[in-house]
């Protein structure tokens, strides 16, 4: 229980917890010792609602007056405080609207209430439902501070300062064009609404939050720090956004801005913004990934990558541990994991990802060795150091593959050649029938797969390194 003293009644006793509550106790405790013990300095404490009825009793007009007020009533009524009051003890029995002045702090039940902010205000909300709403007084707003308890609760802060969102299913939007916002969800299913134009940080330990992003100022910038269970997270700044997923099954939309992504334990899934350049950093857990056409570095982790491609997209991959499978969906990509030194296998699209659209897509691997696919479009393939397997498969899962356009570019006698449902004699053909060209050697399958081998003037120099079944 957290009790506060008041001169006129003793004691007033406020159920809540928490360091915001404990803060505001103190603030208070020490405005009455200032108010008793200083020359000059008054305490005036009101009873609301006074004997004459619902309203705010006036403070009397003497040069260091400290004013408080207790609401001690059953619910029902409003009441607007001046900037004479200083703090606002809300003891009632039911729900009261509270409207106050800059500067202001308040302590409030376990009840819930309604509560008006202009700014510079401090709100400890003990528990309850609580409705908490703030909007721009003056030329020169100061931040909130609010910290709600264990109820379903509601703040909207529109100014900039600190909402924590406290137990309970919350809803805690940010939408402050005058300054920067921190949001502390922790609740069961909270809706966090991150819209400031001044920047937001979000940080969130709960289950099942939903985290909405969309400032459409390009300087607004994001920060999400996520160490809870499964949280959503819809971004759409046009400003830049780091999200460090500590937490367990995060799923991130990212937005327009450019994006740092900090892998943690837990895996997580994360969705790219066409021509975003995004920086990822991968930890222990599993990283799935789709770029959709953004321009994106990734340091894996000891986890494992998958990525995902799209149109005009880019994924540079580099790691020392962990794996990675790098996947082309359809249209111009470039996957890469020249910078790797463990095994990587990249595939280019096929008719099973691409729907029809023309792909014209480079793969490259590191240093390590590397399985590259190649799919039914045209296809550029480097192997780098290692002994890598390029493969081709004619059907898989019910649908053709081949048919496409491949250049292998570094072929070495540390590689092999492995292609799939052509039979075991394609080999031996399609070698006879190799072609050289310009000191290159193109073979032929028999679904018009074609792949070419720069720098190889000779089909000789494949035999033993290609093999079909």
């Amino acid at each position: 229980m957290a009790q506060v003293t008041v001169q006129s009644g003793g004691y007033a006793t406020i159920p809540g917890s928490g360091a915001l509550n404990v803060t505001l106790q103190n603030q208070i405790a020490s405005a009455i010792l200032a108010a008793a013990t200083a020359p000059g300095a008054h305490l005036f404490t009101a009873t609301v609602p006074a004997s004459s009825g619902p309203s705010v009793p006036a403070v009397p007009g003497q040069i260091g007056t400290v004013a408080e007020a207790l609401i001690t009533d059953a619910g029902g009524n409003s009441y607007a405080f001046n900037s004479n009051y200083s703090y606002i003890l809300d003891n009632a029995t039911g729900i009261d609207t509270i409207s106050v002045a800059p500067g202001t702090g308040i302590i409030s039940g376990t009840v819930g209430g309604v509560f008006n902010l202009v700014g510079g205000d401090t709100v400890a909300l003990g528990g309850g439902n609580n409705l908490v709403q703030s909007s721009i007084a003056g030329p020169f707003p100061q931040p909130d501070y609010v910290a709600a308890g264990g109820g379903n609760d509601t703040i909207t802060e529109g100014i900039g300062g600190t909402i924590a969102g406290g137990g309970g299913t919350n809803v805690l939007s940010g939408t402050s064009t005058a300054g920067s916002l921190l949001i502390i969800s922790s609740g069961a299913g909270d809706t966090v609404n991150a819209l400031s134009a001044s920047g937001v940080t979000v940080q969130s330990s709960g289950t099942n939050t939903s985290i909405i992003s969309d400032s459409v100022d390009a300087g607004s910038s994001l920060y999400v720090q996520d160490t809870g269970t499964n949280t959503t997270l819809f971004g759409g700044n046009l400003g830049p956004e780091t999200i460090s997923a500590q937490g367990t099954d995060l799923v991130a939309m990212a937005g327009k801005g450019n994006l740092l992504f900090l892998g943690g334990a837990g895996s997580s899934y994360l969705v790219g913004s066409a021509g975003a350049a995004e920086n990822i950093v991968g930890g222990s857990g599993n990283i799935l990934y789709t770029d959709n056409g953004a321009i994106a570095t990734v340091t894996g982790g000891s986890g494992h990558f998958t990525g995902f491609g799209g149109p005009n997209g880019v994924i540079n991959y580099s790691a020392s541990t962990g794996s990675a499978l790098l996947v082309a969906l359809g249209g111009s990509e470039t996957l890469s994991a020249a910078g790797s030194s463990v095994g990587t296998a990249l595939f280019a699209a096929d008719n099973l990802f691409s729907v029809g659209q023309p792909t014209n897509d480079l793969l490259v691997g590191g240093a390590a060795n590397d399985t590259i696919v190649g799919g039914n479009g045209n296809t550029t393939m480097t192997g780098g150091a290692g002994d890598n397997i390029f493969a081709f498969f004619n059907t898989a899962f019910g649908a053709t593959l081949g048919g496409g356009t491949n250049l292998i570019t570094d072929f070495n006698a540390l590689d092999t050649v492995l292609a799939s449902g052509y039979g075991t004699a394609a080999a031996a053909a399609a070698l006879a029938a190799a072609t050289v060209s310009g000191g290159n050697t193109t073979i032929t399958l028999a679904d018009n797969t074609k792949i070419t081998f720069a720098g190889v003037s000779s089909a000789s120099a494949l035999s033993g390194h290609f093999y079909t079944f």
